[in-house]
């Protein structure tokens, strides 16, 4: 299958996986987007005999979110490579991708579509967390905005499925999506956001302004998270990186 990536355009590359976009020769069909999972170390070895790899992951995500009603990228094919019948070497994924969208990101920098896409990204939050859906990762990379500015989540294989999404886990989901939107969303509009959340999510536990706040603690707790673990990436991985201290 990666014979595929011959006829593709790189879109992203990192120590985990490779995404492409492939060439399908057809104007009819929709244009795909190969995920080429590697499997990292020993961990990561044992870990995905016991669980879903994330190709399968994703395939299993897609499939629950459409039927839950939530918009989700649509993927339509997966392939495995294990030795000896369970030890996983490398996993792909592939889903249609979403024609002419955006980064949710990247769209709100477009003064016209503020507007839809603040209220269409609020109540895809509310929905996602309404039917338990709880995206681990979500930021303003991992929701696409569509030309008619409704979202769809993509990056499934960080998507969990739970009976509830607790208050903890609501709230940092909040602060990774609105520290991911900074610049985008802020001030005033913020805080817009949050209230709108707080008053239309049903939650009996906190005020609309306490749970502002505790989003916000949560937000200043991410960045320092955040920070700190790119900063140990880039040392790991890298050899351009280095800590200089003062003598003494």
């Amino acid at each position: 299958m990666l014979g595929a990536l011959d006829a593709s355009t790189q879109i992203k590359r990192n120590l985990s996986r490779q995404v492409h976009r492939l060439h399908v020769d057809s104007s009819k069909s929709p244009k795909l987007i190969l995920k080429w999972h590697n499997t990292r170390g020993l961990k990561e070895f044992v870990k995905y005999v016991f669980i879903p790899s994330r190709a399968r992951a994703e395939w299993n995500i897609s499939r629950k979110l459409r039927e839950l009603g939530l918009p989700a990228a649509n993927v339509i094919a997966l392939s495995e490579t294990r030795c000896c019948g369970r030890i996983l070497q490398d996993a792909i994924s592939i889903c249609e991708e979403v024609p002419d969208a955006l980064p949710l990101a990247t769209a709100l920098k477009e003064p016209e579509r503020f507007a839809p896409l603040f209220a269409a990204t609020l109540d895809l939050v509310l929905k996602m967390h309404a039917a338990g859906v709880d995206h681990t990762d979500l930021h303003g990379g991992n929701i696409l905005a569509r030309p008619d500015d409704t979202g769809v989540l993509i990056d499934l294989h960080a998507v969990k499925v739970r009976e509830r999404v607790g208050l903890t886990r609501r709230i940092d989901s909040l602060a990774q999506l609105t520290w991911s939107l900074q610049g985008r969303i802020d001030g005033e509009d913020l805080e817009r956001f949050l209230r709108l959340y707080a008053e239309q999510s049903g939650i009996e536990d906190l005020s609309p302004a306490v749970f502002t706040q505790q989003v916000r603690d949560s937000f200043q707790a991410y960045r320092h998270r955040r920070f700190h673990s790119r900063t140990r990436r880039c040392l790991i991985n890298s050899s351009k990186f280095c800590i200089d201290s003062p003598a003494g």
